[in-house]
């Protein structure tokens, strides 16, 4: 979440939450929320909240880590679907292709293909009676990698924040070099 745009809108989701549930939410306890849940996109969360809003029986305020349980089951049906789609790219690569051994150029799906199978050449060599057994297989490697390569760029809240100092510095030269030509 940005900071500042981001917490006007978290504040009135905080308030919104309060209201339907008949609770008083302080400050701190809002503050506390952001810090927790930051690394979540705000509509993410927006969802999340209007999601406990519209389906909780007994109206409780929503614990953060209720909140982190919905948001994340959310994202593991998302990496299901992803590591199902990934299965069948792969298959579609190695038929049209062939064992030629190239990368795909998608390093998720060349690295679970790489620890799933050993490679790209290897991939497929099993018996075709097992292609069911071999695709649970790939898709728990696929969804393994996915994880760790959310909680890699989860660890690197600087590295985006100076990926985003350099966008708004190359978004100023632009326009300044624009600015020159005319």
């Amino acid at each position: 979440m940005e900071k500042e745009k981001d917490y006007k809108k978290f504040a009135e989701l905080m308030a919104t939450m309060a209201i339907a549930m008949d609770k008083d939410v302080s400050i701190e306890r809002a503050e506390i929320y952001f810090r927790v849940l930051k690394e979540f996109d705000i509509d993410t969360i927006e969802k999340a909240f209007y999601h406990l809003i519209k389906t909780e029986k007994i109206p409780t305020f929503p614990t953060i880590g209720k909140i982190r349980w919905l948001i994340e089951g959310e994202e593991d049906e998302l990496i299901e679907a992803d590591a199902l789609e990934a299965w069948s790219e792969a298959c579609k690569l190695v038929w049209s292709l062939g064992d030629s051994g190239n990368n795909s150029g998608v390093s998720m799906l060349d690295e679970a293909v790489r620890i799933a199978f050993g490679g790209w050449k290897h991939f497929g060599d099993t018996n075709p009676q097992y292609e069911g057994a071999d695709r649970k297989h790939f898709i728990n490697v696929y969804k393994s990698v996915a994880r760790k390569a959310k909680r890699l760029s989860l660890q690197a809240p600087e590295i985006r924040k100076r990926l985003e100092e350099n966008r708004e510095k190359m978004e100023k030269i632009t326009k300044e070099s624009f600015k020159n030509e005319l």
